[in-house]
């Protein structure tokens, strides 16, 4: 929508899904608009619309080149935005976020499993941390899946698991790759316990779930802290 300096509208366009337009109103037939979605700017000439490094096609809702960057493309690096029909789930049939299913498994990350309560497990994915040849300073054998008494700050509970399982106070790495603390929603209210797996940083960060630190916030009021020191 464009409007003049009054605040009169001057332009008004109504897309469908993928950036087609249907209708477009001008309060003068020579005032149309070749904007389009945020960042794209339409080509009379192709009626492609020019996204600065490449052209979409509002009608495949394609771009005619793949990602440029190459950076979490998934597996449609031609496409415009995640498909919108994998966000809702209307027959209610879903076990859980099918998007960061289908996100870990573009990154490589397989056999992720959805709980009952609609969070990430890794204890069966490549994700988690696995070294059978490391021991702890003891001589036991490491462990990558702990359980821990929560306490509310994501670095105590961090310390709690590193000593927990692997006897340091330090978070483990394997060949260059870091790891963090993945919270398993099992939180138990009553006893203040959880499971925490490590797991690769990448195949946590940037992927949205249910865990540990949101059931500890709601059974206790408090939400998780992380201190900066």
């Amino acid at each position: 929508e464009l409007l003049s300096e009054d605040g009169t509208g001057r332009w008004r366009v109504k897309h469908n899904l993928w950036g087609s337009i249907l209708k477009q109103y001008s309060a003068n037939d020579d005032d149309y608009c070749n904007l389009r979605f945020p960042g794209q700017y339409l080509d009379n000439e192709s009626g492609l619309h020019y996204n600065r490094h490449r052209y979409y096609d509002p009608n495949t809702a394609q771009y005619l080149t793949p990602d440029p960057i190459g950076l979490a493309g998934g597996f449609n690096p031609y496409g415009y935005v995640h498909n919108p029909t994998g966000w809702i789930d209307p027959l209610g049939l879903a076990e859980a976020n099918c998007y960061s299913i289908q996100k870990l498994e573009s990154k490589g990350f397989i056999d992720v499993e959805v709980t009952k309560n609609g969070g990430l497990d890794y204890s069966k994915s490549n994700a988690l941390y696995n070294n059978p040849n490391r021991l702890k300073p003891d001589g036991t054998p490491t462990e990558s899946i702990v359980q821990i008494k929560l306490t509310g700050d994501y670095q105590a509970d961090e310390l709690a698991a590193n000593l927990r399982g692997f006897g340091q106070k330090s978070t483990p790495s394997l060949n260059g790759e870091r790891y963090v603390w993945h919270h398993l929603d099992d939180y138990n209210p009553n006893t203040g316990i959880g499971t925490l797996q490590l797991v690769k940083q990448d195949a946590h960060l940037g992927v949205q779930h249910i865990g540990g630190a949101s059931q500890y916030k709601e059974a206790t009021g408090n939400a998780y802290t992380f201190k900066t020191w």
